[in-house]
């Protein structure tokens, strides 16, 4: 069973070549002209004259060139024109005619013309001429010739197929109005009556503005140009019945400044293309979805494409190589010489990828119309691809399905789908050749992509850590991956993070494929060892003191500031200068925190430590005056000093009772020094603690 399906694909897939239609490849611009073949384009000669005219040209569904028309003469296949071809409309004016060619629905040689002058007077507006290709050798020739249909009509006329995909719906507006009428060209010819629809806003103005419909026949819009009004008038959208002929549910846009010069869809008929003109600066081409016939959604999806430099832009249409292309406005003759080019209009946003200088003309220049066609020679779905990350299930979708038959995936790993809508796993990253083959009536029509699956953008918070309390460690991912989002636990979105607390952090990244990946790391908070070497002091040139850097867990490692690595610390007065010391100490815990302590030692002369305790001070503790007390009043020596050994006081004492003012001095201890005769005396522990300070 597995065989036999995979037999019926490979017999699908090369069996057919692209899209067979051919009608609308060949395209006249007065002076020159352009032929699509196999999603190409070539730029041709036409010496038709140089009016800027909207054209009609019909060729086979081979490509071949049968006829063209600007709405005032008819030139068949050769160039040339045909016998009766000359003056089909009442009005030969330099710049307004508008043509579309229609073949006749089940005849093989038989082809409507409809010329369109636009205004508001009696000779101005739609006629009808017929063409009999079989005619002057099967060159063609003009069996009827400029009958009015309608007059007073502004300058919009568009076509597409009536639902039974035979008979054609001719559509157009009434000057002044907000009236639509659609007329049904059967095998019989054009009807009589038209399919009459009112809607939307008055177009106030005959001769700007464009009515386009979408190339599945599901919408169409219409928009208005108007130079008087400088606020912009905008457009209308509305829904269109291919088996009635009815245009409903109109909904009205404004654009933000001028008017709108040019409209019209994308081939999948999910998007509409619309063009502001402008003169100073506010000329833009936007997109909106219209794939949801809702104002709102429709509003909110308009995204803005390109705000011209060289010319203002003119009209844009559909070609057969699924671009589309804009003719020139007012500006440079440079500019000009170009078309303007959307690359894939299916596609959403600048994806879309729109060229303002797009397509060389060999020094043709292109100023203000684009030819007109049935629009559903364009119709060309599109494929939507959703889920490129390795692991996920990836989505394939056919942007429209109208007057489809079938479809054919080939994923491009020797895997096939005839779903239209399949979803589909990568057993390995890497790039997919994938292709659709949709299959039409009359026509096969190929889409391919190359599907990028992405290996996921692994990466690594490091293993769970420690922290040391008051310490700070920067989390980030490990990889020099291209990230374009962070997520972080506390939602920020840096690409780092900065923790100093015990807890769980995770970090969630993104892809530029959308592809996403976390990891969590988990960090502990240690406290640092407790280190305390004591308060500075004094000892004498003759004392030691052991230094005591503690302990904190096990094991405990010590780093002395003379490279010693033992918890004590000996100090020897007798090998110091006399003066201050600093002795410190790092202490690392098991936990690898670290902390560190200092003391200063101050070393005094050996004569110091002579032990008289006959003195003594009072108020305990002092605050702005002491007083203090001796056995004799023998002349002696007040010598006082700070915690650090600073001198800060040397008076003589004349007396057994001697007060000392001490109030500029700080809370603090301080030491007395009592000399007589150059030697120790007495010595004391002074506090001065006051509470206003």
């Amino acid at each position: 069973m597995k065989n036999a399906l995979l037999i019926q694909v490979l017999v699908l897939l090369t069996s057919f070549s692209l899209k067979a239609q051919g009608q609308a490849d060949n395209w006249v611009f007065n002076h020159f002209g352009l032929h699509f073949h196999n999603d190409s384009v070539d730029v041709e000669e036409y010496e038709v004259g140089n009016y800027s005219r909207s054209w009609g040209i019909i060729s086979d569904s081979a490509g071949n060139l049968l006829l063209y028309s600007d709405g005032v003469n008819v030139f068949n296949k050769n160039k040339m024109l045909m016998p009766n071809g000359s003056n089909i409309c009442l009005v030969d004016s330099m710049w307004y005619h508008r043509c579309i060619i229609i073949p006749r629905p089940e005849s093989d040689s038989l082809f409507d013309i409809f010329s369109l002058e636009p205004g508001n007077y009696p000779v101005a507006g739609l006629t009808h001429s017929v063409v009999d290709l079989s005619l002057d050798g099967g060159l063609g020739d003009v069996t009827q010739k400029g009958g009015i249909i309608r007059d007073s009509m502004p300058d919009m006329v568009t076509a597409i197929y009536h639902e039974n995909k035979q008979d054609v719906w001719l559509i157009t507006n009434v000057v002044q109005t907000n009236r639509y009428e659609a007329r049904l060209i059967t095998r019989d010819g054009l009807s009589d009556t038209p399919v009459v629809s009112l809607g939307g806003e008055i177009n106030t103005y005959d001769y700007g503005g464009m009515l386009s419909v979408a190339p599945d026949g599901s919408k169409i819009v219409c928009s208005y140009e108007n130079w008087s009004h400088a606020d912009g008038e905008g457009f209308v959208l509305f829904e269109f019945n291919a088996a009635t002929g009815e245009l409903t549910r109109p909904i009205k846009f404004k654009t933000d400044m001028r008017s709108v010069t040019s409209s019209e869809f994308s081939p999948d008929a999910t998007k509409l293309y619309i063009y502001q003109t402008g003169s100073t600066g506010e000329a833009t081409l936007f997109q909106y979805d219209v794939s949801v016939h809702d104002s709102t959604a429709i509003n909110n999806s308009r995204i803005t494409l390109l705000y011209p430099q060289l010319n203002g832009l003119g009209e844009m249409q559909l070609a057969p190589d699924g671009k589309k292309y804009i003719s020139k406005g007012g500006g440079q003759y440079s500019g000009a010489q170009y078309l303007g080019v959307i690359n894939a209009p299916n596609r959403s946003g600048t994806a879309c990828g729109v060229v303002e200088l797009g397509l060389w003309l060999n020094g043709s220049a292109c100023m203000g119309r684009t030819p007109n066609f049935i629009q559903n020679y364009f119709f060309r779905t599109d494929l939507e691809v959703d889920h490129f990350c390795f692991g996920d299930t990836t989505a394939f979708r056919i942007t429209n399905l109208y007057q489809l038959d079938s479809a054919l995936y080939d994923f491009g790993d020797q895997t096939y789908s005839k779903l239209y809508y399949p979803k589909h796993h990568y057993t390995t990253p890497g790039t997919y050749n994938v292709k659709l083959v949709c299959y039409y009536p009359d026509y096969i029509d190929t889409i391919k992509r190359s599907v990028i699956i992405e290996q996921l953008p692994l990466f690594s918070l490091g293993p769970d850590t420690q922290l040391c309390r008051y310490e700070e460690m920067e989390l980030k991912p490990d990889s020099i991956y291209p990230y374009t989002t962070y997520l972080w636990n506390d939602n920020s979105i840096d690409s780092s993070l900065l923790v100093n607390n015990a807890g769980i952090f995770s970090l969630i990244v993104t892809s530029e494929k959308g592809c996403r990946y976390h990891d969590t790391i988990q960090v502990g908070l240690s406290d640092l060892p407790e280190v305390f070497l004591g308060n500075d002091t004094l000892i004498s040139a003759t004392s030691t003191l052991l230094l005591d850097a503690g302990t904190f867990g096990t094991p405990t490692s010590y780093n002395w500031d003379n490279g010693t690595k033992d918890r004590y610390r000996h100090v020897d007065g007798s090998l110091l200068t006399e003066g201050v010391h600093e002795f410190y100490v790092w202490v690392r815990a098991s936990t690898g925190c670290q902390n560190a302590d200092t003391v200063h030692i101050t070393i005094i002369p050996e004569e110091v430590v002579i032990d008289s305790c006959w003195c003594q001070y009072y108020p305990i503790p002092a605050n702005s005056t002491i007083t203090i007390r001796t056995d004799d009043n023998n002349p002696k020596t007040l010598i006082l000093y700070d915690e650090h050994g600073k001198l800060v006081r040397k008076e003589a004492m004349d007396s057994d009772h001697y007060s000392m003012d001490v109030t500029d001095l700080p809370n603090a201890i301080y030491f007395i020094r009592i000399m007589e005769n150059e030697q120790l005396k007495c010595k004391q522990k002074l506090l001065i603690y006051r509470l206003w300070r």
